[in-house]
């Protein structure tokens, strides 16, 4: 029989997993905190005109994050609408469109089995599930592997070297807007281990220096109109996004020192099932291992020096290490290989696909009251009057999603105003200062009190925790207020 090209397997398989990572992408609800917030910051650039300055209502600023994931959400939904499903999208897409720059980067580096860390990576429990939670991760992946893959061809490619220092450029910028300092991690780790580990070529030092000079132009582009544009707020990003995320517990983000092995080791094991289970197995007979075009010193950097950063880091999150899945995954490649024959290396990628389907679909039905955006909107529906344009959520965590279930904006307030770059601008007395129609105000039931009571005078609905009412009276109706049937528990602040 005659055997399938690398080339033609690889665009079958691919084929397959694009089924794989669309099948229910749309299905599961919203969940807060933080898949809720990522959507209104996308809706409130839709709605307003306005995508270059990331707010979570008209009022309130948020500018923790870059602008990059936001601007992907909102540019799905001008395409397919303001739903789940158009906002899970650029998740989807970036994931399947790192397969192929992995593609690419497989065969620069070890061309004869260029499908293994494809395969690898593409099945790995961690980098096909995150494809349908909605964080800057995802998209940070596809622009950091991008400026790799861009440095893996200065490196490789005397020719043409202008253009792929404008597509280093072009990632590396775009890795900065998605997510800040971390975004340099991994293209400064490989173009390092290049430097240092790899055959010298003529111009590649100058000319990655180049690509990394546009790269943060690029980047720093939007951080500076920001800073210029509000005084203040670099202070803000350098002690609460820089200093903070590295050197305190403020974000609450497993800063113990024992959570840089309690989180990260088991990321890497359980995250990778199945492949991590199959290096515990023994080797088949000896099998030369697949020949590279760089040193073997050069990923281990590639992946070690991230990871050392990020350990040592007080804010450690599983998904902080997708981007190390891609050298990860050329890493473990030869070792497996030693371990299964091809036949049996393929069947298990094809089976770990379906397991991951069926634990997609499993998430996307399985029920989080306490988290689902899309159940609270249908309650609050049934509970409450009139057709609000907004929904006030009053010194309690905002749930976001339902700016895209009820067509509303939201927002927090509070008895004091705090929190100028983040997601509180107005006091509550200072929000109802402005008649503007039918708003909702919800709050949880221990923070009722008679001071609330005496500025929203309307008889407040149970739902679960949280207690529900027309902001102003008869603001939305006069007819009397419905008791919702089921209860919805309150949340924690993420």
């Amino acid at each position: 029989m005659t055997e399938i090209p690398q080339r033609s397997r690889f665009w079958l398989g691919f084929a397959a997993l694009t089924l794989a990572v669309l099948l229910f992408q749309g299905t599961r609800a919203l969940w807060s905190p933080d898949e809720g917030r990522y959507a209104n910051v996308a809706v409130q650039a839709l709605q307003s005109g306005n995508w270059w300055v990331p707010k979570v209502s008209e009022e309130a600023l948020h500018l923790t994050k870059p602008p990059m994931t936001y601007w992907a959400i909102a540019a799905s939904m001008q395409l397919f609408g303001i739903n789940q499903w158009a906002v899970r999208l650029p998740h989807a897409l970036a994931m399947l469109v790192t397969v192929l720059l992995l593609w690419r980067i497989a065969v620069r580096v070890q061309p004869a089995a260029a499908l293994m860390p494809v395969t690898i990576y593409a099945s790995a429990g961690l980098s096909f599930l995150a494809s349908n939670v909605i964080t800057t991760d995802v998209i940070l992946t596809f622009w950091a592997t991008l400026a790799c893959l861009a440095t893996l061809e200065l490196y490789s490619t005397p020719n043409r070297r202008w253009l792929w220092a404008l597509v280093g450029a072009l990632g590396l910028g775009a890795a900065l807007l998605t997510k800040g300092p971390p975004a340099l991690l991994s293209p400064l780790a490989l173009g390092l281990g290049l430097l240092l580990f790899a055959p010298r070529q003529p111009g590649f030092a100058r000319w990655l220096l180049v690509a990394a000079m546009l790269g943060l132009l690029l980047g720093l582009s939007w951080y500076a109109s920001m800073v210029q544009r509000f005084p203040g707020l670099l202070a803000f990003w350098l002690d609460r996004e820089v200093i903070a995320r590295i050197a305190s517990a403020e974000h609450q983000r497993n800063a113990e020192w024992y959570a840089a092995f309690s989180v990260y080791l088991p990321t890497l094991c359980l995250g990778f099932l199945p492949w991590s289970a199959v290096l515990l197995m023994r080797r088949l007979a000896p099998v030369e291992p697949a020949p590279m075009a760089i040193p073997v010193r050069v990923l281990w950097l590639w992946f070690g020096l991230p990871l050392g950063v990020f350990m040592l880091s007080a804010s450690r999150l599983p998904l902080y290490l997708l981007p190390l899945f891609v050298p990860a995954a050329l890493l473990m490649s030869n070792a497996i290989r030693q371990r299964l024959t091809p036949r049996a290396f393929f069947r298990l990628g094809a089976a770990s696909l379906a397991v991951l389907v069926g634990i997609k679909a499993f998430a996307a039905f399985y029920p989080r009251d306490a988290q689902d955006d899309q159940q609270l909107a249908a309650h609050l529906r049934a509970a409450l009057p009139g057709e609000p344009f907004e929904v006030l959520f009053y010194r309690m965590p905002p749930r976001y999603g339902l700016s895209v279930y009820l067509d509303v904006q939201v927002e927090r307030v509070n008895d004091l105003s705090f929190g100028r770059f983040e997601k509180v601008t107005e006091s509550l007395r200072e929000e109802l200062a402005f008649q503007e129609g039918c708003r909702w105000l919800i709050t949880q039931d221990d923070r009722w009190s008679e001071e609330l009571a005496l500025l929203v005078p309307s008889t407040p609905v149970r739902i679960g925790k949280l207690l529900a009412a027309p902001a102003q009276a008869d603001s939305c109706t006069d007819d009397p207020l419905r008791v919702a049937l089921e209860t919805v528990p309150a949340i924690d602040e993420g």
